[in-house]
């Protein structure tokens, strides 16, 4: 009779959309045409705080890719602070926490992070959604109406016979 070992029960898989990530490695690596890249990998952490899925993503160190790097290091919690140069050592970014936007990607088959969000987004659009509704220039003419139609309604001569 055949034998295997079992193993622990598989992650969900992760969905397109929003999702808090945590670094769980980072490996300063070559790439083939000579470029040095951080491949970051990220757990997913799951609303009852559990580990979800992994997911990995590159930081490619290339001038074309600077924006990049800033928008991963802005969202794990890092000071941008623009033409000053700054150094990444992979261990730096164990342990950081991050949203970001996930997609899935038709050409590869697999899902990739889209974009990380920094906590200055994250607390913009907190405050958009926190704010209080004006009132509409619709609902102001809904009451004006509502009182001239009161008014006209009532007249001084009775309809009663």
């Amino acid at each position: 009779m055949p034998s295997y070992t079992q193993q622990e029960p598989q992650a969900p898989s992760i969905t397109p959309g929003k999702h808090l990530i945590e670094v769980e490695g980072a490996e300063l690596k070559i790439s083939q045409k000579n470029s040095e890249y951080i491949r970051i990998k990220c757990r997913v952490k799951l609303r009852d705080g559990s580990n979800g899925s992994t997911i990995y993503d590159n930081m490619v160190f290339t001038p074309k890719a600077a924006w990049k790097i800033d928008q991963v290091r802005e969202a794990l919690g890092f000071a941008i602070i623009p033409n000053e140069v700054a150094s990444v050592e992979p261990e730096d970014l164990l342990g950081k926490r991050a949203t970001v936007i996930v997609e899935f990607n038709e050409e590869t088959g697999y899902h990739e992070i889209a974009r990380w969000v920094s906590p200055r987004e994250l607390a913009e659009a907190k405050a958009a959604l926190n704010a209080t509704p004006k009132t509409s220039p619709k609902a102001e003419s809904d009451e004006d109406r509502k009182s001239t139609r009161l008014n006209s309604s009532h007249s001084s001569v009775s309809r009663m016979p």
